[in-house]
């Protein structure tokens, strides 16, 4: 079961930046891209093997969110 949501505020420009990176992609909207690149960091975190983990991590730095 999926719980609820919560809200985290974004800067409005990384939000203009994110709605252009996903524009032509599967992801719906900039809380499901979001959602993708910090399950995919923390999957690596608890030691699950992911394919895309380099591009959601080089995706996160562009965005401010890790060093």
């Amino acid at each position: 079961m999926r719980e609820d949501p919560i809200a985290i505020p974004v800067p409005a420009p990384l939000v203009r930046k994110i709605e252009n990176r996903i524009k032509g992609t599967n992801f719906k909207s900039v809380s499901n891209y979001l959602e993708y690149l910090l399950t995919e960091i923390l999957a690596d975190e608890a030691g699950e093997e992911t394919e895309d983990l380099n591009t959601a991590k080089d995706d996160l730095k562009e965005m401010g969110y890790i060093d």
